[in-house]
């Protein structure tokens, strides 16, 4: 939130808002909007709602990278640009360890100056800072978490007919197709992360020998109580075993906006 912030208007009314500056280059006043708060009317003390800013998109990382909070007067007037009430730079190191809890807004006339030992001041920021770590996919890893690898096969009529050189399904000679191959090296790594390397597999879009209708989701074993099998041997043994005996494409399903 601000703290007593200037009366902006004539008639004695502020609109503040707050944005979040990360400057493009060290020392240059040349800078990216991050984040912008909501504007609240009327008030010289604002508090705005809490907001999550990801280190990454604010500094690549560093905690000692600086930034600027910049607090800005939304005008009444459409015609009107907004205009810069003041500035403060700090780093999320100063945020997160709570350096100060309050923190001076310089007059705009600082932006990329040096600052004077009584500098002018119109208003203050109070802030409150968490650091947040959203676990990553290696967190999840290294945590034990059971991870599982699901694979489907896209038979619709847009692959075209498997007896047809154009279409992704075909087969020529001992020569892999393009989903064979994409299986493999897809498959290759990700089984890895599998918890007991045993895939479900399923193919949608079309039908096998065995049934008579086109379906959106099948095993490519024909087995629906038990569609796993293992690794990526068994994927594309799988694979090439429902080509043998017949699979085919269904029509491509119609989607409506």
């Amino acid at each position: 939130m601000a703290l007593k912030l200037p009366k902006m208007e004539w008639f004695g009314s502020t609109e503040p808002y707050l944005e979040i500056h990360k400057p493009l280059e060290k020392g240059s006043l040349d800078s990216v909007v991050v984040h912008r708060t909501e504007c609240i009317p009327n008030t010289q003390d604002p508090e705005w709602e809490a907001f999550f800013v990801p280190v990454m998109q604010l500094t690549g990382g560093d905690q000692l990278q600086p930034f600027l909070l910049k607090v800005y007067h939304q005008s009444s007037f459409l015609w009107t640009k907004s205009t810069l009430i003041g500035f403060v730079e700090v780093n999320v190191r100063m945020l997160v360890q709570r350096v100060s809890d309050v923190y001076q807004l310089l007059h705009p006339k600082y932006q990329g100056k040096p600052v004077d030992q009584d500098p002018e001041v119109v208003g203050r920021l109070r802030i409150s800072c968490t650091r947040k770590t959203r676990p990553s996919f290696l967190h999840f890893m290294q945590s034990g978490f059971p991870l599982r690898l699901v694979v489907a096969v896209d038979f619709s009529a847009a692959n075209g007919d498997p007896s047809s050189s154009g279409s992704l399904h075909f087969l020529e000679n001992d020569k892999p197709n393009h989903y064979q191959v994409a299986l493999k090296n897809v498959c290759d790594v990700l089984v890895n992360y599998d918890s007991d390397r045993m895939i479900p597999f399923y193919g949608f879009g079309g039908r096998l020998a065995y049934s008579s209708m086109v379906s959106q989701f099948f095993p490519l074993n024909g087995t629906p109580s038990s569609p796993d099998v293992p690794g990526t041997l068994g994927i594309l043994e799988t694979y090439a075993k429902a080509m043998d005996s017949g699979a085919t494409p269904g029509s491509t399903p119609a989607i409506t906006p």
